[in-house]
Order: structure tokens, then C-alpha cells, then sequence
């Protein structure tokens, strides 16, 4: 009897532990990672590139623009900017990356209101030889309304960090200090109005599919924000 009681006693534990862990997962379910499912499904953009469900927050810098005025995390504020790391002496990448960026402005221009357009933000990898007259010449020759910065060498290599940017350089000719050029990435970086990367769009870039992926992120965050 006591045996049979025992046996009783661990199949109704058995049973009650099952319920327990049964009512757990759901709780867990329910609370936990239906919440996030939702939240992915709410936030997320399929775009050429990478969209970041949870935006990098950008730590503040002082950079100088083509006109000579100080150009800082606060001028990202209040709208949507697309930032690229380059440099005047670039033989290919950059001046393709450029037209890019011209063509997908031309593009949202025609469908956009002024306000909802994308600052366009050219920052130089190569400050020891870009001066800021050579950006504002070089940045000038693909649209007016794109803005040329630099910053000095110290405030370059800690801003490529943050915002995770590799630039290499390569020497071209052994005798020559000044004669080299920059291996580096290429993305265009898609900062959102509370200065925080939102989303890369990965090189080689197209102008119609840049237009297309912006103009779906900003579809997107807007139907967020009205939920």
C-alpha cells in the first residue's frame, strides 16, 4: 500500500511539474518572445543592405564643412542624412559612389517634399591631403546640395571606429611620402533623425534601389510610429 501510495504520490508530481513547465513556457511565450516577434515584424525593411532593428547611436564629433563651419552630431538631428567615407584622389569607388548618390537624389526629388529629402554628407578618409577646398570642388562637381566635411586625423580615425569604417593605406611608390592611396569599405551609412545609424547600404550601390530602400524605411517608420 505504501508502495502503491508512493508510486501515486510521483506520477501526481510528475503531472503537476509537467503543468507547471507547460505554464511557464506559455508565460515565457506570451510575454517574452511573442513581444519581440511582433516588434520584429513591426520594424523590420528588406532593403539592399543592412537594416538595423536597433539603430547605433553616434557619439559626438567635430568635423569642419567645405565652408568652414563646424559640422557635429547636432547637424544629424531633425532629419534623415546618408553619410560617405571617401577621398578626392580616389580613382574609381568614389566618384562611382558619388553618381550613385546624385542619381538616387534626383530620383526622390521628383517624389519627396524638400523636408523628407536625405542630407548627403561626403566625409574625407584622407585629411593630410584633402584640403577643404579640394572637397568642396570635388563634392560641388556631383550635386550643390551634398555637404563636404573633414576632420583632423585624431577626430578621423575615432570617428571611422564608431562608425565602423576601415580605411587602409597603400603605399604606391616607395620614394614618394605623399604617394599613396586608401583601401577601404564603401557602404553609404543611413542615419536616422535622432543621429543613429539606421541601416548600410552595402557597395556597389544603385541609385534606383538606394531611392527604393529609403523611401521604404521611411514608409516603414512611419507606419511604426502610428501604431
Amino acid at each position: 500500500m505504501i508502495k502503491i501510495a508512493r508510486t501515486k504520490n510521483r506520477k501526481l508530481s510528475a503531472i503537476i511539474l509537467f503543468f507547471i513547465v507547460i505554464v511557464a513556457s506559455l508565460i515565457f511565450y506570451f510575454n517574452v518572445l511573442r513581444p519581440q516577434q511582433k516588434y520584429y515584424y513591426a520594424h523590420y525593411v528588406k532593403i539592399h543592405g543592412t537594416y538595423l532593428l536597433e539603430p547605433i547611436k553616434i557619439k559626438n564629433f567635430l568635423l569642419m564643412d567645405a565652408h568652414e563651419k563646424k559640422y557635429t552630431k547636432e547637424n544629424l538631428k531633425g532629419h534623415w542624412s546618408m553619410i560617405y567615407f571617401g577621398f578626392t584622389h580616389c580613382d574609381m569607388i568614389c566618384p562611382t559612389t558619388m553618381h550613385a548618390l546624385n542619381k538616387m537624389y534626383l530620383i526622390l526629388q521628383k517624389s519627396l517634399e524638400k523636408k523628407e529629402l536625405p542630407q548627403v554628407i561626403f566625409i574625407t578618409l584622407d585629411p593630410e591631403r584633402d584640403s577643404l577646398k579640394k572637397i568642396n570642388d570635388f563634392v560641388a562637381a556631383f550635386n550643390s546640395h551634398f555637404i563636404g566635411a573633414r576632420g583632423s586625423m585624431e577626430v578621423t580615425i575615432a570617428l571611422k571606429k564608431q562608425l565602423h569604417v576601415i580605411a587602409t593605406k597603400i603605399q604606391t611608390n616607395a620614394q614618394t611620402v605623399d604617394n599613396y592611396t586608401l583601401d577601404h569599405s564603401a557602404d553609404i551609412l543611413l542615419v536616422n533623425p535622432n543621429a543613429e545609424i539606421q541601416a548600410y547600404f552595402t557597395y556597389p550601390q544603385q541609385s534606383e534601389n538606394i531611392a527604393q530602400d529609403y523611401q521604404s524605411i521611411l514608409t516603414k517608420i512611419g507606419e511604426v510610429d502610428k501604431k
